[in-house]
């Protein structure tokens, strides 16, 4: 009976095409679940990029989509084996974290685990949530809204479970008009964003570092940092900064069009930018393409305190060892922890280096999971 109520509660939500799709999922063994997970990722964002169908075969083969064949230059060499592949990420490295994934799920899950390990002060401020009072969290109407955007404060509203940035509203008052992601808007505009949402999270925007501002004014521009904790010390696998661009506005996401600078771990300093390859081709830029304003050599403020800082956070979740941290750096060498994901974007990161030619984090992989390194 349990099985039909859970069947019926996921027609209604996915639409026939998925409860079926995620039905023959749900019967096949493993591997083959995920295989047929990874033909699913395929069509949705790999079918539109140029690519033979021998190379295709092969990237799917290795247990990777087509763009990222151009994204991790496999049209120069075929090292497969030094990436960290989207076939072993939905295989194995997402289960890391065992049920302790859920916090990093549920964005309500993260801001309780963060506010009960006494991390609080690096959140967000939190107004309340859009229908839903999950943990006790204040629902929040379009006039208390409204009011809060009158009184100066900007917010950002976006789900709970959501990823991408898709989804995600900023709003302000600015010069006495009302502000949608960057667009002019009025009160009734608002108000049909909040009567259309469901589960969300309405905080407020920090302001961000002016150098981030600099980078691009018109988004939010977060680092992405994958933090280890082997079972003694936690460390930073990998950094990079995430940089919005006109295509992706209002948010910096990769996948919506932004940029990806990789963050020299010693020192904080970026490298030069790149963008997801959507036409096939694989682009870097030293200056913003839009902003005109140099990225590469570029020193992000309080490096090293952002980084003790982390570490510390890190250490104190080491029952949840993996983790890919958003964080927004603010003016006096401080920041805020966005979220914390389970699910890292892997081509976000693995685009500057691959991880697995790291002696140090084939083994955290080899130990955490079941990859095969």
């Amino acid at each position: 009976m349990w099985h039909l109520l859970r069947a019926q509660d996921l027609l209604q939500k996915k639409g026939p095409r998925l409860f079926a799709f995620y039905s023959i999922r749900y019967l096949l063994p493993f591997p083959w679940n995920h295989r047929l997970t990874l033909l699913k990722m395929e069509w949705d964002k790999g079918r539109a990029v140029p690519l033979s169908l021998h190379n295709r075969l092969l990237m799917l083969r290795h247990g990777f989509t087509s763009p990222l064949y151009y994204l991790y230059r496999f049209n120069e060499n075929q090292n497969y084996s030094d990436y960290v592949s989207e076939l072993q990420k939905v295989s194995y490295t997402q289960y890391i974290n065992g049920d302790k994934r859920n916090i990093l799920d549920n964005k309500f899950e993260f801001h309780a685990e963060m506010t009960e390990r006494g991390f609080e002060n690096y959140l967000p401020k939190r107004f309340g949530a859009i229908g839903s009072d999950h943990d006790g969290t204040e629902e929040i109407g379009a006039d208390r809204i409204l009011q809060l955007l009158d009184s100066g404060e900007r917010l950002i509203l976006k789900s709970a479970t959501g990823a991408g940035g898709k989804g995600v509203y900023i709003l302000s008052f600015d010069d006495g008009n009302y502000v949608i992601n960057s667009r002019p808007a009025d009160k009734k505009d608002i108000k049909e964003i909040v009567s259309s949402v469901d589960g969300y999270i309405v905080s407020e925007l920090s302001e961000q570092a002016r150098y981030a501002a600099e980078l691009y004014s018109e988004t939010p521009n977060t680092l992405r940092v994958l933090t280890m904790h082997p079972g003694d010390d936690p460390f930073i696998a990998i950094a990079a900064h995430r940089i919005g661009t006109r295509q992706s506005v209002p948010v910096d996401n990769w996948s919506q069009g932004g940029l990806s600078a990789q963050i020299d771990v010693e020192t904080g300093e970026l490298g030069p930018a790149t963008q997801f390859p959507f036409d096939g081709k694989l682009n870097w830029f030293d200056k913003h393409p839009d902003s005109d304003v140099k990225i590469t050599g570029k020193k992000i403020p309080g490096w090293d305190h952002i980084q003790n800082d982390l570490l510390n956070i890190a250490d104190k979740f080491s029952d949840v060892p993996y983790i890919g941290w958003d964080i927004l750096v603010t003016d006096r060498a401080d920041f805020v922890l966005i979220e914390g994901n389970n699910q890292c974007d892997m081509d976000l990161l693995q685009v500057h280096k691959p991880l697995l030619v790291d002696k140090k984090l084939r083994n955290f992989y080899a130990e955490k999971s079941d990859i095969n390194v």
